[in-house]
C-alpha cells in the first residue's frame, strides 16, 4: 500500500476523531465508545506509518493526533460525589425503577394476587387458614393495647419486611424462582393475617396497621422483587 492509498482510506476516521476531540466537554456513552474505537484504529495506523513511511510528515501528524486522542479518551474529570449521590437519590434511582414496568407489574401481581385470594379464603374459613399458615393466628388475635407490645410488633414487621426485601432481590440469582417464591409466600402470609383479623373481628386494627408499613415497606418489596426478576431474566436470556 502506498502513502496516497493509505491516507485516502483512513483519513475519514482521522477527521472524525479530530472533530470529537475538538468538541470536548462531557461525552455520551456512545461517543465514549466511538472515541475509543477511533483511537485504537489510529494507534494501529501510526504503527503502520512508522514502519512503512518513517520519513513522511504524515507520521508526525498522526503522532500529534494520537497524543491528543489519548488524553481525550483516558483523562479523568473531577467528579462532585455529593452531586452524583444527590442526583442518584432524587432522579437516577427512580429512573431505573420505571425502566421495567413489566417487571414491577409482575412483582406486584406475585405479591398481591395470592394475598387477595388467601385473604378471601381466610375470612370464609378461618380455621383452615390458620392451620395452612402456622403462626398467623398470633398476628390476627386480639388488638394489642400496650405501647411496648405495639413497638415490638412494629419492629418485628419491619425486620421481616427487610429480610423479605433482601431475599426477593437475591432470589433472582436462582433464575428468578427465588424472588417469585418469596413474593408469593409473603403474599399468602399477608393475606392470611388480614383475613384472619377480619374473621376474628379485628379488621379495623389490621387496616390501621397496614398503611404505616405498607406504603414504604411493601413498595420496597415490590421493587426488590422486580430487581430479582430482572436478575433472573438476565441469567436465563443474557442477550449480547
Amino acid at each position: 500500500m502506498d502513502l496516497v492509498t493509505f491516507e485516502r482510506s483512513r483519513s475519514s476516521e482521522w477527521a472524525e476523531l479530530r472533530q470529537l476531540i475538538a468538541r470536548g466537554g462531557a461525552a455520551s456513552p456512545i461517543e465514549v465508545l466511538r472515541r475509543g474505537a477511533l483511537y485504537r484504529g489510529l494507534v494501529a495506523d501510526l504503527a503502520f506509518a512508522r514502519r512503512r513511511f518513517p520519513d513522511e510528515s504524515l507520521r508526525a501528524d498522526l503522532e500529534t493526533l494520537a497524543l491528543a486522542a489519548r488524553h481525550s479518551v483516558y483523562s479523568r474529570q473531577q467528579v462532585d460525589r455529593r452531586a452524583v449521590f444527590k442526583r442518584w437519590v432524587t432522579r437516577g434511582f427512580w429512573q431505573r425503577v420505571r425502566e421495567r414496568p413489566g417487571a414491577l407489574a409482575l412483582s406486584a401481581a406475585t405479591l398481591f394476587i395470592p394475598a387477595i385470594l388467601i385473604g378471601v379464603w381466610s375470612v370464609r374459613d378461618p380455621e383452615s387458614a390458620s392451620r395452612f399458615i402456622p403462626g398467623t393466628s398470633n398476628w390476627a388475635g386480639p388488638k394489642i393495647e400496650g405501647v411496648t407490645d405495639r413497638g415490638i410488633a412494629a419492629l418485628e414487621i419491619m425486620l421481616n419486611n427487610i429480610r423479605v426485601t433482601l431475599i426477593c432481590a437475591a432470589g433472582g440469582a436462582l433464575a428468578g424462582i427465588g424472588a417469585g417464591g418469596a413474593l408469593a409466600f409473603n403474599g399468602v402470609f399477608l393475606g392470611s393475617v388480614v383475613g384472619l383479623a377480619i374473621a376474628n373481628g379485628n379488621g379495623q386494627a389490621a387496616v390501621e396497621w397496614i398503611p404505616p408499613h405498607g406504603g414504604i415497606e411493601l413498595s420496597c418489596i415490590v421493587i426488590a422483587g422486580a430487581a430479582g426478576y430482572r436478575l433472573g431474566a438476565a441469567i436465563i436470556a443474557p442477550g449480547a
